[in-house]
């Protein structure tokens, strides 16, 4: 394993300070240290002779030890003679590695326990979560069928599906909304051209989403990690309580800057939908008489799985892909299969709710999730437009309708571009 120990002064390989001619070879490295996913440090090398490149520090594991955080090397990118080297944070590079499936039961366990599991597989690692909150579905992470998920993007999506954040500084993952990381530990008073803190910049909005406000810093007298509440005073409309969403800088300069955000509401948990005794629903479809429902078919083979608006489209929802298309409908509407496939999955899956999965034969799988109930099992065989659920609103869903996917060599693709047009 080769190490690398930079701060201000001094670049060390394996333990050892490196020559002059290596240190100045680094022509920037930045630290940013986040609320926002993984903490990063971003080196540009100049290498003209190729000796990095050669070298072991791009074929043995790489890590590098700032401010009492260990980073691991994730990626390198070459330009001409220079290299750019990304170090992340080595709890979330080692969580990335793991993808054994972790499952529970529906309200058998609490988040924060689910969670401690997925985090115990790294050696070292530790959790400080929001504690308490039951499931009240069942949960997965790792990889399930034909998805491969890691632990770190299943504790993403975990914190995302509650509006929660996830983070990891100094070996500890933070799970938990705003209002706990707010409550936590006590807040740091802010005050502008006081204690090492330069202009405090902000920007208010009612029009967008988030608040953000950011000041430059003395580095040396900045301690105050990610996630510490801050209370900023005598700005006007920008005092009060904020969160440190980021701590940036140069490892080569005194200053820094940190970054401050508003707190984020929290997404209130669905409640469980009422449940049988495993078979279909009980609910009648809403006006569908059975299977066979005729309709356009695409160029590609694809139906509509029912009718109704439009309320969510394919693309990027804070910060995450929305992988499908969502329609509105009423709750019990008959939902029926948009291409002649094979039932892979008939299941209840944390997020999707009751989901169904068909594989269609030709490397295209459609999903259909968020239903009340099914009326179809894996191993059967359906004909486009056979009913094979209804639509509900389980899983993390805000009303009922209908969660629709085309998956096509295993990526999610916009359905739009397959279905046929709704003129």
């Amino acid at each position: 394993m080769t190490d690398i120990g930079v701060d201000a002064a001094t670049l060390k390989l394996a333990g050892k300070t490196v020559t002059a001619d290596l240190r100045q070879a680094i022509t920037s490295a930045a630290l940013s240290r986040t609320i926002d996913g993984a903490s990063t440090l971003d080196l540009d090398v100049n290498d003209p002779d190729r000796k990095l490149i050669r070298s072991k520090l791009l074929t043995e594991r790489t890590t590098a030890n700032i401010d009492g955080a260990l980073f691991e090397l994730v990626q390198v990118r070459k330009t001409g003679s220079g290299l750019s080297v990304t170090l992340e944070d080595a709890t979330v590079a080692d969580l990335r590695k793991r993808t054994k499936l972790l499952s529970a039961k529906a309200g058998t366990t609490t988040i924060d326990a689910f969670a401690k599991r997925l985090v115990a597989a790294v050696p070292g690692a530790r959790l400080v979560a929001f504690t308490g909150q039951k499931n009240l579905e069942p949960l997965a992470v790792g990889t399930v069928k034909d998805d491969i998920e890691t632990y770190w993007d299943g504790l993403q999506r975990l914190a995302s599906e509650r509006g929660w954040r996830c983070f990891a500084d100094r070996g500890t993952v933070y799970l938990g909304p705003d209002s706990w990381l707010l409550g936590r530990v006590p807040a740091v008073k802010v005050t502008e051209h006081t204690d090492g803190v330069e202009d405090i910049n902000w920007d208010s909005d009612a029009g967008k989403k988030d608040t953000r406000a950011s000041f430059e810093a003395n580095i040396n007298r900045w301690a105050a990690p990610p996630g510490t509440p801050v209370t900023v005073q005598n700005q006007g409309l920008a005092s009060g309580a904020w969160l440190i969403e980021t701590v940036s800088r140069s490892l080569f300069a005194v200053k820094g800057t940190i970054s401050l955000v508003r707190k984020q509401p929290v997404i209130p948990e669905p409640k469980p939908e009422p449940r049988d005794d495993g078979g279909p629903s009980t609910l009648m479809p809403h006006g569908e008489s059975g299977t066979g429902v005729k309709g356009p078919v695409s160029g590609e083979g694809f139906a509509w799985p029912l009718t109704g608006p439009l309320t969510s489209g394919f693309g990027q929802r804070n910060g995450r892909l929305h992988a499908g298309q969502d329609i509105g409908c009423p709750l019990g509407t008959g939902v029926h299969a948009a291409k002649a496939g094979t039932v892979t999955v008939s299941a209840a899956v944390s997020g999707y709710g009751n989901v169904i999965y068909l594989d269609h034969g030709d490397g295209s799988v459609t999903r259909y999730a968020h239903l009340s109930g099914s009326w179809v099992r894996p191993g059967q065989e359906v004909e486009r437009g056979d009913l094979i659920a209804l639509s509900g609103n389980t899983g993390m869903s805000t009303g009922p309708h209908l969660h629709f996917e085309i998956r096509i060599g295993g990526d999610a693709v916009d359905p739009l571009r397959y279905l046929p047009s709704r003129r």
